[in-house]
């Protein structure tokens, strides 16, 4: 995986739904179990915290579990479905006061990847793999696996909102060389010489 840094984005694609620039945490992914977004919101719910949740994506089938997340009526959740609009999510992304990443498997993900590239404050699950990408804490906070720990994160994300901005200054720092796609094909390219001179 790799991703690219991007430069600042207008605000004006957030009017769709009403937002404004830093009101609102942010999640990105599918609606499955193990990405954890029932979680985040619970957590969330129990804050004190008067900005918004906005959750992006869906599933693209019925689905019990997903729809009873969507269901669940607070002004503070706005729940967009799939963004299609490369502009609109850039948008999401780059204005949001935090990102949430709840994925709990799968190893280096293209969300925050993005998240990174986008120059979020990134609110993430303590898995092995999320504390490698944000290389133990230089380039977010953690959460534990449970609505208290969310809780206590958004809490501590309001409070100290110029550590928040750090995150945010640093986070494309966070694309290090190994996520830089110039250096992935380079890889990939390495691979196909090797094979050819078999």
């Amino acid at each position: 995986y790799g991703a690219n840094p991007k430069e600042s984005v207008s605000q004006s694609y957030l009017e769709k739904w009403k937002l404004e620039s830093r009101t609102y945490f942010l999640i990105v992914g599918r609606l499955v179990p193990d990405n954890n977004a029932d979680l985040i919101i619970e957590g969330f719910l129990k804050s004190d915290s008067s900005k918004k949740l906005v959750i992006v994506g869906d599933v693209p089938f019925s689905d019990e579990w997903a729809t009873q997340l969507k269901n669940i009526q607070d002004p503070r959740l706005l729940f967009t479905g799939y963004v299609t609009d490369p502009n609109e999510l850039a948008a999401l992304y780059s204005h949001c006061f935090g990102y949430f990443h709840g994925h709990e498997f799968g190893g280096t993900n293209p969300a925050m990847l993005k998240a990174l590239g986008y120059g979020c404050a990134i609110l993430a699950l303590n898995t092995p793999f999320n504390q490698e990408m944000l290389q133990n804490g230089k380039h977010g906070w953690y959460f534990e696996k449970n609505a208290e720990s969310v809780r206590r994160i958004v809490a501590k994300a309001e409070s100290e909102s110029e550590k928040m901005e750090s995150l945010r200054k640093t986070a494309k720092d966070g694309l290090i060389q190994k996520y830089n796609w110039d250096y992935v094909t380079e890889q990939y390219l390495e691979v196909f010489r090797e094979l050819a001179r078999k």
